[in-house]
């Protein structure tokens, strides 16, 4: 009896299991790709990075996975070639990036093109043809767009990205691309409105909670249906939007304390009576290390005037934490719980993406946020002068 009670309960366990998880199996075919490539699958599941590859064969690739039954998943395929060529600059490397976004779910999805991937026809599941609705809306902007990028792609190599700003050529094709990437913004505000219970709409909506103001996030958030308003990454954006609140010019900067590469437990109350930069960054972000530079600089500065920065990593190897730290010249307070994304200051703070930074006076409260380079040195000489 006892067996048969613990093998009813595996089997329970493995229904469970198999309703909260769909199977996917996804394949490719590019009628004018000549040479193997390798096939690159990118995507999140359970706030992990899921990265998995294979080679193409003919011009065909297959891959197989299981994804959550309920949710569709935001994925990128790639193709990237076989060998490394030692002399491509990273500038060139960087612009061409062969890949397309697409909306994984549990079912076949069919990759179809002719040798590029970000022109494929990607079909699937009902996300997906959602968003081939969204990209047909869309489609008299994005050729245009394709070519203009395909003028810029050779100058942008050629220069390297250095005086890009002063290149007529790269500025006519730029002012050429501004009212396409307005007009296609104008669609996809269009399709937000008309479809509600899209997942698309969601991920529309998701990618403009970082960069429009709180009421025309809220404003977004409630033309949701009423099943998407109550996801999870909708409950999210909620959160963020506390937060915003919470973290407005004048209030107070909400406590932490996290350990720093001894072991010590520091909080951000401590430094109460300096002006303090609270800096979000990490070792493999590129543009964190970048800001790195420009913080030492300021840090020497105005470190003898009432000034101090505390920056919360979140990396998730000590290493390569600790080596940054180094190679950086970091003199100022450095902690880390080790817990990446999942940071606790972070996760207080809703980070989602490095460098952020907020600036504090020393009564406790909030005097500005994001203020990098220029910025933030006009900002100290004005409260430190």
């Amino acid at each position: 009896m006892r067996k048969m009670a613990c093998l009813f309960v595996l089997l329970l366990f493995l229904v469970f299991k198999g309703n909260a998880q769909g199977i996917f199996k996804i394949h490719g075919a590019f009628t004018s790709l000549k040479k193997e490539m390798k096939v690159v699958l990118v995507y999140n599941l359970n706030h992990k990075q899921v990265r998995d590859s294979t080679l193409t064969r003919n011009g065909l690739f297959d891959f197989v996975g299981t994804v959550p039954s309920t949710l569709p998943v935001k994925a990128t395929l790639g193709f990237l070639p076989l060998a490394d060529h030692p002399n491509t600059s990273y500038v060139e490397q960087l612009l061409s990036i062969d890949e397309q976004d697409f909306f994984l779910e549990k079912g076949t999805v069919l990759v179809n093109g002719s040798s590029k991937m970000n022109t494929a026809l990607i079909t699937g599941g009902k996300t997906q043809q959602d968003l081939l609705s969204l990209q047909v809306m869309k489609s008299e902007e994005r050729d245009k767009m394709l070519k203009l990028q395909d003028e810029m792609i050779p100058l942008l190599i050629q220069s390297q990205g250095f005086g890009i700003d002063s290149n007529q050529k790269v500025q006519a094709l730029s002012a050429q691309m501004q009212p396409l990437v307005k007009k296609m913004r104008e669609k996809e505000e269009i399709f937000i409105k008309t479809h509600p219970d899209s997942y698309v709409t969601l991920d529309l909506v998701a990618q403009r909670s970082r960069m429009i103001h709180a009421g025309n996030l809220t404003k977004m958030l409630g033309g949701l249906s009423p099943r998407l308003r109550n996801s999870k990454p909708a409950k999210e954006m909620l959160r963020r939007l506390d937060v915003e609140k919470q973290t407005a010019a004048g209030v107070r900067a909400m406590d932490f304390n996290q350990p720093d590469a001894d072991g010590n437990l520091i909080s951000l109350h401590s430094f109460k009576g300096k002006y303090v930069l609270l800096n979000f960054w990490a070792s493999w972000s590129e543009a964190s290390r970048g800001e790195n530079l420009d913080l030492l600089t300021l840090y020497l500065e105005f470190k003898d005037k009432g000034f101090e920065i505390l920056s919360v990593s979140l990396d998730a190897e000590r290493e390569q934490w600790l080596n940054a730290v180094r190679e950086d010249h970091l003199v100022w307070p450095q902690l880390s719980d080790l817990r990446g994304w999942n940071n606790k200051a972070a996760q207080i703070y809703a980070i989602t993406s490095v460098p952020k930074s907020f600036l504090i006076g020393p009564d406790g409260r909030i005097v500005g946020k994001d203020l990098f380079g220029e910025a933030l040195l006009e900002k100290l000489e004005e409260v430190l002068r």
